[in-house]
This record gives C-alpha cells, sequence and structure tokens, in this order.
C-alpha cells in the first residue's frame, strides 16, 4: 500500500461464467503514474509466516508504473514480468480508459480506451 492510494475489491461473479471463452473488463482511471489491476485471488499467506504475507495468484497489470514511463503484465503481484511497453500511457489530468481481455486459452490483451 501507498500513502494516498485508492484500492477497491470486485468481485465478477457475471464475468466468470463458465459459458464465457474470455473476461473482458474495461477501467478508468484519474491516475497519472501507477495504476494497477490485479486479476485473480489474493489471500493472507497460511502457515509459519501467516498474517506476514500476501499469497497472489494471477495476473497484475500496471500501467504507467515507473514515472508513467512503461507498462507491465506480471504472474502475481509484484511478481515475474511477462511482457512489458514503453511509454506514457496515462494522461497528465483527466480520465484514462483501458480495456483487458483474458481468454481462456491464455492470451492477454490490454488496449487504451474502451
Amino acid at each position: 500500500p501507498v500513502a494516498g492510494a485508492a484500492y477497491a475489491r470486485i468481485e465478477f461473479a457475471e464475468a466468470l461464467r463458465s459459458d464465457r471463452d474470455a473476461i473482458e473488463l474495461t477501467v478508468e482511471t484519474s491516475a497519472t503514474a501507477d495504476a494497477h489491476v490485479f486479476f485473480g485471488r489474493m489471500d493472507v499467506s497460511s502457515g509459519p509466516t501467516q498474517g506476514l504475507g500476501i499469497v497472489a495468484n494471477g495476473l497484475e497489470f500496471g500501467l504507467g508504473i515507473d514515472q508513467n514511463t512503461r507498462s507491465v503484465i506480471r504472474w502475481g503481484a509484484q511478481g515475474i514480468e511477462m511482457a512489458t511497453h514503453t511509454g506514457a500511457v496515462l494522461g497528465p489530468a483527466g480520465w484514462t480508459s483501458f480495456w483487458i481481455r483474458v481468454s481462456d486459452s491464455g492470451a492477454i490483451a490490454v488496449g487504451l480506451g474502451s
């Protein structure tokens, strides 16, 4: 967590229906840097480190990280980078819209706009 940051947890029961071949999400943010979306499950770790860490199984989409100079798709929160894009993607003011699509075949796509 970062001071002044906003976090939300949203359950997408309708989007996760088994008759769909992909999950698509449209997101809007007023962030000028460091907009993150996590697709997956996050739990407090168990065992000897119980309560000391977070287990995150899923995909993290970091847009405009490093002062809005690059964006990444990672396996797990702050995990292994699977793909990167160099360049600014978030606007200096106002709202930026982007979409995320994850198909059941494993294909992942992210784009600006709605």
